[in-house]
């Protein structure tokens, strides 16, 4: 008797889901460059940590990076 192959779905390969399109924007105006402590960007306002995790975060962590951003970004703009 002749070996058959198995049915195709047996042997498929599982795929890769999609990327996820992010869906909070980078707050990036192209103003790169740290402040005169070194501890952010004056035209982001994200800290060093904060710009390298960015394109890693999840939505919920992006979400905190722009609360605390803007955090700073208002308390730069009362001095």
């Amino acid at each position: 008797m002749e070996k058959q192959s198995p049915p195709p779905a047996a042997t498929a390969t599982k795929t890769a889901a999609a990327p996820q399109k992010a869906t909070i924007q980078s707050p990036c105006v192209r103003v790169c460059k740290l402040d005169s402590s070194g501890d952010y960007c004056i035209g982001c306002f994200r800290t060093r940590q904060e710009l390298t995790v960015w394109s890693r975060a999840s939505d919920t962590e992006k979400q905190k990076i722009l609360d605390a951003a803007l955090g700073r970004q208002h308390d730069f703009s009362q001095t």
